[in-house]
């Protein structure tokens, strides 16, 4: 059967007012595979396709192919494209590659979480470091010692169950990664299942134990939180900005740090009580911000970047990486806008 590809295209409002996880998560229900995502000015070509389809045609603030900071952008109208597809730059280049791990993504994909991983996917290919994505779907298997960087979304209850019974079954092996420092990032239902216990509609099953946390029924309350939310995180000199929805309401252990602390008037974090957001431990960071969560928040998806690299150096017995800046104005730009709104 023959594949057939198209070009979408998300306007500039789109981008402004934070529709593009949404957007993404509706492809991706629909069993659409995307290819290649970038953010970028507007070109004449493709301002000619925005007017033909009745968008707008306006240039975005948001940047074509981008390099270390100080280094010339280039100009899509102009110039081929610099970034090969992270198998290609695995094979090509000497330097061993990024391995990141993206959990059961067949199941736990809500709100455009995968998002998440392809930004950490590009900042990498933007500084010329390979990266390698390995989708582990439902029924396979991963050997932790060759991950750097492992990534777990949210889903609906039943697809929840199903990750949580095969995780629950590499339990060993994943405690090994986070007790050797190993990075990971767990957002909303995967969050939830990295701690003693989580629910499951109506029923509290167990969990990874990972973490020194449980997720309870809301008690009286039977509101979901639902909200838009800016904190104040260690991991980030700007505010962070997210969007949680969710039932159950969690409780950190004792020595478990928050992700953040809720600072905006609007929005809640774990539970109603204490305005503390998702976890921190050890390099594990567990939050309910969906989003994507590191599209707006760069400071974040570098923070987890960074210790990917140290693990790679650890793990190949290669010189550990710096990260080089990016220019980031585009998406602290819609960092800023939404802190404005929420504020």
């Amino acid at each position: 059967m023959a594949i057939q590809q198209t070009y979408s295209m998300i306007k500039p409002d789109g981008v402004r007012n934070g529709h593009i996880g949404e957007i993404i998560n509706r492809f991706e229900r629909a069993g659409l595979t995307i290819e290649r995502m970038e953010l970028g000015m507007v070109t004449p070509e493709q301002a000619k396709i925005a007017e033909a389809a009745g968008a707008s045609a306006a240039p975005t603030s948001c940047h074509p192919e981008r390099s270390a900071e100080g280094a010339e952008p280039k100009d899509p109208a102009t110039s081929e494209p610099s970034a090969t597809p992270a198998s290609l730059a695995s094979e090509e280049s000497p330097e061993p590659p990024v391995v990141i791990a993206h959990m059961l993504p067949d199941l736990l994909n809500l709100y455009g979480d995968g998002g998440n991983v392809r930004i950490l996917e590009q900042r990498l290919r933007w500084r010329g470091i390979p990266v390698e994505v390995r989708r582990i779907q439902h029924g396979e298997a991963v050997d932790f010692s060759q991950v750097d960087l492992v990534f777990m979304g949210g889903g609906p209850d039943r697809e929840q169950k199903l990750a949580s019974e095969q995780l629950l079954a590499m339990r060993d092996e994943l405690a090994a990664y986070v007790e050797g420092d190993g990075p990971l990032l767990a957002i909303c239902g995967g969050y939830q299942i990295l701690g003693r216990q989580w629910l499951w509609g109506d029923e509290l099953v167990p969990g990874l134990g990972l973490i020194d946390m449980e997720t309870r029924r809301p008690g009286t309350s039977a509101d979901r939180l639902i909200d838009n939310m800016v904190l104040e995180s260690p991991l980030a000199a700007h505010p962070v900005v997210g969007y949680e929805n969710h039932a159950g309401r969690t409780y950190l252990g004792e020595g478990v740090e928050g992700f953040g602390r809720v600072v905006s008037s609007c929005g809640h974090g774990n539970n109603d009580d204490d305005r503390v957001e998702g976890a921190r431990y050890k390099n594990v960071v567990g939050t309910y911000s969906h989003g994507p969560l590191l599209s707006k928040n760069p400071e974040v998806a570098d923070w987890l970047l960074a210790r990917a690299l140290e693990r790679r150096a650890e793990r190949t017995g290669t010189p550990a990486a710096d990260l080089a800046p990016l220019d980031d104005s585009a998406e602290l730009a819609a960092n800023a806008s939404m802190v404005k709104r929420l504020s």
